[in-house]
């Protein structure tokens, strides 16, 4: 959370930064300064494509690009504060309520889907989860990755590509529920995948409570970078266990 902001601090104050502090272009402080600016954003926002490491250390990053723009907007007028939000919800719930957390983060994780892509937007992802859900409970994992492909492959579909852009007023908007149902089609085939392989001793986590509680997990709703349900649910446990003094 604290790179974050220190990363939109100094995108905002670049300029500024650089004229205080008298930083001429090519100078090897320079360098490193902008190096480490490109690495922090390919380390924070993408994931899934370039992690630690494989991170290219030469790799310019153009200002110009979409995927940079577009992060950068979302970031510092929505997604920061929504983080932020999380965060709050999280302790407030680990003092209070620590049995119910997850249950707290779900609905938060959902209010912010809601406020960003729209009741329309959320619909949508609710009712890929749904099907989702539906189809693992034929304990078949072939079945569950051709329904995560279908479900995929309706982002591609012009009828309703013309649907969804009609709920939006920019595309920006319309993008960046493309880009949320795609990471969460990774994060609802996770679940499924599990609830297909597991054994009926372990069916405490594996309900629809708590396919929703994982695929609605703000701090990695957006861009990732993906969990396996397995994972997630032993760090719940974990800082269940440490919140209440039993780890």
């Amino acid at each position: 959370m604290f790179l974050i902001v220190g990363f939109f601090f100094l995108v905002e104050n670049e300029e500024e930064l650089d004229r205080e502090f008298e930083l001429e272009i090519d100078t090897l402080f320079w360098r490193f300064r902008k190096l480490a600016r490109q690495s922090t954003f390919m380390v924070l926002f993408l994931p899934e494509t370039s992690g630690p490491k494989t991170l290219q250390v030469g790799r310019a990053l153009d200002p110009m690009d979409f995927e940079w723009s577009f992060w950068i907007e979302w970031g510092k007028e929505y997604v920061l504060w929504l983080l932020c939000g999380h965060l709050i919800i999280s302790q407030m719930s680990s003092l209070c309520m620590e049995k119910h957390r997850p249950c707290f983060l779900m609905a938060y994780g959902m209010a912010a889907s809601w406020f960003l892509l729209g009741i329309n937007g959320l619909i949508v992802i609710l009712v890929h989860v749904t099907v989702s859900y539906l189809v693992a409970l034929f304990k078949n994992p072939i079945l569950v990755w051709l329904s995560s492909l279908l479900l995929l492959s309706t982002l591609h579909m012009p009828a309703l590509e013309d649907v969804k852009k009609s709920w939006y007023a920019s595309e920006s908007e319309y993008y960046l529920l493309l880009f949320t149902l795609t990471v969460r089609c990774l994060y609802y085939t996770s679940f499924s995948l599990e609830y297909c392989w597991h054994r009926p001793t372990e069916s405490a986590h594996h309900s629809f409570l708590w396919m929703l509680v994982y695929v609605f997990y703000y701090p990695v709703f957006h861009n990732g970078p993906v969990i396996t349900f397995n994972d997630f649910c032993k760090q719940v446990t974990a800082l269940s266990k440490n919140c209440l003094g039993l780890g």
